[in-house]
């Protein structure tokens, strides 16, 4: 970039690296952070670099608005309009007062001023951090140049099928790119805006690089780490409840196994080549695979918390379940810590060895709002195997009531239930005896002395 274009002053630059990384280290960020900026960065082009600084920057969604500075530079071209009670989310409003800058992105993003926008568009906040990349670099780099920023940008919107025409999001993207080059006299070649598509590519595949890793923990490490950005309530640490954490995963799992393979990573016009396409196609379904099997099995083991809870006194913060977070200077007891454990020769029911590792031994990373290991899940997950798992997820709904309750307890193993009830009972310690009531309703009254044993330990 120094030899097309100007360099800033070093004042300049230290102004835009505080900003953005202010941007990236809001508490809500876990896992679009500077970790992730630096982890999809390594090896990008300088274009390539500058998009994936800024393509994170706003995530108002997940930070629930702009910063006091991110209002100043950008809160001028969109409108929020909040819930309301004949709406089922939040929208907003591309305002009508833009700049020829502003239409180029929004041209390049295919927006229109004074369009609405669903909080579900995907594309919402990286458009919005487009538009923050080219206003701060509009008097460093030229309009040729943040187009294609911008361009790289948008390709990073993820998951989008073809059009109905057939055309791939790259496809259409490299589209709106030929009319803007038109449109703003951006006197880019042919073979710049095929670079230009091709370089956004590469840059949407690093950002999913972790659905291609060859280790399946460092998948389950960063697809967890998504789970307090998509649910405010999880990042309340002590305070989420037992039922917060079976929405989350419930999501989680739902997301996962309608996520089509086809439509992560993405080439234009043999880049990246079909050898390298292939491979990241293989490496992305066993990582599905092995993800789909393990957010089942978490979401298994914290529906039957989230069914005990419900019979025996309703929701309840997770951590009165399942114990308190444990931190450097403090450890109680955990839900689970005494389950059984077994070696991978004794899992017979079709299990998958790899996830019940996982869920025994931990995934690698820290998280604030859970434990690496999932003692209850992968004791459920040994027992039951993938078949099992499955089956007894169709006996639950989210949130749990009381009917769905009672028929997926019933439908588990009644050892499985009872050491689990056991355990919870330690812990919660002023439901012990409407757990007691519960085994003895679900079991029959000549278990009854058996079952207040095992439920007060």
């Amino acid at each position: 970039l120094r030899a097309r274009e100007p360099s800033p002053p070093l004042s300049k630059l230290e102004e835009w690296a505080i900003f953005i990384h202010e941007c990236l280290s809001r508490e809500s960020r876990k896992f679009h952070s500077v970790h992730h900026v630096f982890e999809i960065s390594a090896g990008c082009d300088p274009l390539q670099l500058l998009a994936a600084f800024f393509r994170d920057a706003i995530s108002c969604i997940t930070d629930g608005g702009f910063t006091t500075r991110q209002e100043a530079r950008v809160g001028d071209i969109v409108v929020h309009h909040h819930d309301t009670a004949e709406e089922e989310g939040s929208r907003y409003t591309l305002t009508k007062d833009t700049d020829r800058l502003v239409d180029l992105v929004m041209d390049i993003f295919g927006l229109e001023a004074g369009q609405d926008i669903s909080e579900s568009y995907r594309g919402l906040d990286v458009f919005l951090s487009a538009v923050l990349m080219a206003r701060l670099l509009r008097e460093t780099l030229s309009e040729p140049l943040l187009a294609q920023i911008a361009v790289c940008m948008e390709a990073t919107i993820p998951f989008r099928r073809p059009s109905s025409t057939g055309k791939t999001a790259l496809d259409l993207l490299y589209d709106r790119l030929e009319k803007a080059n038109m449109k703003y006299e951006l006197d880019m070649e042919i073979t710049e805006m095929i670079e230009a598509i091709q370089r956004a590519a590469d840059l949407n595949n690093r950002n999913l690089g972790n659905f291609a890793s060859e280790d399946a923990v460092f998948f389950l490490d960063h697809t967890w780490s998504l789970l307090p950005e998509r649910s405010a309530s999880l990042r309340r640490s002590y305070l989420y409840s037992v039922n917060d954490m079976a929405s989350a995963c419930h999501e989680m799992s739902i997301f996962l196994s309608d996520l089509d393979t086809n439509v992560v990573f993405q080439s234009f016009r043999g880049l990246p080549n079909d050898d390298e396409m292939e491979f990241f196609q293989q490496r992305l379904s066993s990582n599905l695979a092995k993800g789909r099997k393990y957010m089942s099995a978490k979401l298994l083991a914290v529906t039957v918390c989230s069914a005990l809870a419900t019979l025996s006194g309703g929701d309840v913060p997770m951590s009165f379940f399942a114990g308190d977070l444990p931190t450097h200077n403090y450890h109680s007891d955990r839900l689970g810590e005494d389950f059984p454990t077994f070696d991978y020769k004794e899992l017979t029911n079709n299990c998958d060895n790899d996830v019940y590792l996982i869920l025994n031994r931990g995934r690698q990373l820290e998280q604030s709002f859970d434990t690496r290991n999932a003692p209850i899940a992968a004791y459920l997950y040994a027992s039951l195997g993938d078949d099992g798992v499955a089956a007894a997820l169709k006996q639950c709904c989210v949130p749990m009531t009381m009917k769905s309750s009672m028929r997926l307890l019933k439908h588990l193993p009644r050892q499985n239930v009872q050491i689990i009830a056991t355990d919870v009972g330690k812990i919660a310690v002023s439901r012990v005896l409407a757990i007691q009531e519960l085994m003895v309703e679900l079991f029959g009254q000549e278990e009854q002395a058996h079952d207040h044993e095992v439920v007060t330990g």
